[in-house]
């Protein structure tokens, strides 16, 4: 097993290498795996800046929502890489549907090692966890592909101050994320966060669809029930977590300097920047 595929499969929430050929199937009936399209257009669509035909690229694409959702919206075009090929095979059909295949590519690929072509106006990085590091080594390294004026969508998470989640990974203060952006030579320009409500439904019918699968692929495979009994249980930690331990925030960034910042860190409020 690869170190790639072990990378993919903590990116999911498993964390056993035999879920691996099966996470195509359950996660089917989800083609919104990262970050909100919605959300990324939406902190685009309020900073200006950006040329009429932006390139965007999309590390961690998934099955290539965000890449597009925007393309739809605009003339611009896009590179999506992601390290799972059933994804990337979705993303292709999805692109060719909707008759935006000339205008955007896909391809497989470890995005710790990727060597592609920039620069690019904007880079999104979202819900793919620390793959590339933590934030300020993560943000050093999307800036090597960034054109000048170019813009990152970064989904980022962390608790309040004196509290901690279950889930090591997310033990960072807002004030801390705020000082890691900052020394990587970065500012925020907006953020955004899905409503409660919204958050809520969307994690729900969610864990439904993967329990879902994760049943009609125990009756097929008996011998593995308990794999997928586990995986759906990890799910469902992962969305309390999300939804009860921690703020998730889409945020976008531009380098220090370039436009005046958004307010953030300790007492800024969380939504719409």
């Amino acid at each position: 097993m690869s170190d790639l595929q072990l990378s993919i499969l903590a990116s999911l929430d498993g964390n056993d290498l035999r879920l691996l050929p099966y996470l195509p199937e359950l996660l089917q009936d989800l083609d919104d795996l990262g970050a909100s399209p919605a959300l990324i257009e939406e902190l685009l669509s309020g900073h200006g800046g950006l040329p009429a035909a932006a390139r965007v690229l999309d590390l961690g694409c998934g099955k290539g929502s965000v890449a597009l959702h925007l393309l739809q919206r605009h003339p611009w075009v896009a590179l999506g890489v992601d390290g799972m090929p059933a994804f990337v095979e979705r993303a292709r059909q999805r692109a060719e549907a909707l008759g935006l295949a000339e205008r955007c590519r896909f391809e497989v690929a470890d995005i710790r090692d990727w060597a592609g072509a920039g620069p690019f106006d904007i880079v999104v990085l979202g819900a793919v966890g620390p793959v590339l590091g933590d934030e300020e080594t993560t943000l050093r390294r999307l800036d090597a592909w960034l054109a000048p004026g170019g813009r990152v969508i970064m989904d980022a998470v962390y608790v309040a101050d004196g509290t901690a989640s279950r889930n090591a990974a997310y033990n960072q203060t807002r004030g801390e994320l705020a000082n890691a952006i900052a020394r990587a030579g970065f500012g925020v320009l907006g953020e955004a966060q899905e409503a409660g409500a919204n958050r809520t439904d969307e994690h729900r019918a969610m864990f439904e669809a993967i329990r879902a699968r994760a049943e009609a692929l125990a009756r097929r495979h008996p011998e593995d029930r308990a794999l997928f009994e586990a995986y759906v249980a990890e799910q469902a930690r992962e969305f309390e977590i999300l939804g009860q331990e921690v703020v998730d925030v889409l945020l976008l960034l531009g380098r220090a300097g370039a436009a005046p910042p958004a307010r953030f860190g300790p007492g800024a409020q969380v939504g719409q920047a």
